[in-house]
């Protein structure tokens, strides 16, 4: 007889699913119900009527990217699926949220000499701290009929007890970077930016007693004086981390909040290498194409050939661009377009070079590498099929 899910006792079943809805951790407050859970309401009867425990148990990780988001993580209304009272999932198991302070910053503003307006970012969400939604006390109630054979037929005793509220986890996103550069197809733009003199550090020091004032306002709402875990008072426990990713050289950032507050708190995100960053790409795309130890490549005639590339001093406006460029899923094209102009530069044959039709980024690209590379460039052709053409300077 083959076993299927339907046919597993209901504890089992429940958490099953409840493993498969667990992996939706991150979630914004435009997407309350995932794919996962609205696929599993609508499977069949028997999966629905579990659906009420499962939520009730689930305990995902709600991302705030902006101060207004705080009123609709509070917004938690009582629902029902199929006349069974389940309430909203942002309420149940610990509350976990996560605020990300500088979503909506702007680049000019991590780089410039005064902070007014990033200030303003961590005041709207100090102002908004009121707002972040308390633990409830859950309800543990009796008289409840789990038949499987008659779901819509359960009733609910008003007999209740009472047990303490989990644990809050607020976690506050530092990362010093825009939403929009957080997102796919931007790591390397973010590494540079996280590595950048004026974000790592002037940016950052700038704001570090602005974040230590918010965490210290955090545990004064859920009712605690802080010291790492608060407890008691309107909220019961809290935690209250820093997260996201930062360069290695932050950790002075980390330490200044952690003393700036009077409450200990740690960073448990990510720290970024300065390996990682910068002219990255752009040195591997080097390296690749003209490795010192001619042995870890297969051409090695070409290695050889091209060891002029190594030579080459790149401008920080060919690094950023050859990240961009990498970071729009490029790296093979960035290298391949690197290694026609190398060509050109070390052949005393040939002094011109058409590169095949390209966009406005990938072409700027080549202007600025052939510039480092003692070369000139003129663009021909128009619309999607304008072109760069990159030529030799004439000899004296």
């Amino acid at each position: 007889m083959t076993t299927t899910l339907t046919s597993l006792p209901r504890e089992l079943r429940q958490n099953i699913l409840l493993s498969a809805v667990q992996q939706e951790t991150h979630l914004t407050i435009n997407t309350p119900w995932p794919q996962t859970i609205t696929s599993l309401l609508a499977a069949c009867k028997l999966l629905r009527a579990d659906m009420p425990w499962v939520l009730n148990a689930w305990s995902p990780l709600r991302v705030l990217q902006h101060p207004r988001d705080v009123a609709a993580a509070a917004a938690t209304p009582l629902i029902t699926i199929d006349g069974v009272a389940c309430n909203n999932p942002s309420c149940q198991g610990p509350l976990c949220l996560c605020l990300r302070l500088y979503h909506d910053v702007e680049l000019r503003d991590l780089w410039a000499d005064g902070y007014g307006l990033d200030a303003a970012l961590v005041d709207a969400w100090h102002d908004a701290v009121a707002g972040l939604p308390l633990p409830v006390r859950v309800n543990t109630q009796s008289g409840t009929n789990d038949s499987d054979d008659d779901v819509d037929a359960r009733t609910t005793s008003t007999t209740s007890t009472t047990t303490p509220p989990p644990p809050t986890v607020i976690l506050l996103d530092v990362t010093p970077a825009p939403g929009w550069m957080r997102a796919a197809g931007h790591a390397n733009q973010l590494n540079a930016l996280l590595q950048d003199t004026r974000t790592a550090r002037r940016f950052l020091d700038a704001q570090a007693l602005d974040v230590a004032r918010l965490v210290r306002r955090i545990y004064e709402h859920y009712g605690g004086g802080g010291g790492g875990s608060s407890k008691g008072g309107r909220g019961g426990a809290v935690e209250v981390k820093l997260t996201g990713k930062l360069a290695r050289r932050s950790g002075a950032f980390v330490a200044k909040v952690d003393e700036g507050g009077g409450v200990r708190v740690e960073f448990v995100g990510e720290y970024v290498e300065g390996a990682e960053a910068g002219v990255g790409q752009l040195e591997r795309a080097v390296r690749a194409l003209a490795p010192k130890k001619r042995g870890t490549v297969g051409d090695c005639a070409r290695a050889v050939r091209l060891a002029r590339l190594r030579r080459v001093e790149w401008s920080k406006r060919s690094a950023k661009l050859v990240d961009r460029a990498c970071d729009g899923g490029g790296v093979e094209g960035v290298r391949e377009t690197l290694g026609e102009m190398a060509e050109l530069m070390v052949d005393e044959r040939r002094d011109r070079l058409e590169m095949a039709p390209s966009g406005n980024l990938h072409r700027a690209m080549v202007h600025s590498l052939a510039q480092d590379m003692g070369m000139l460039t003129g663009s021909e052709g128009e619309g999607e099929g304008r072109f760069v053409v990159v030529t030799k300077k004439p000899a004296l």
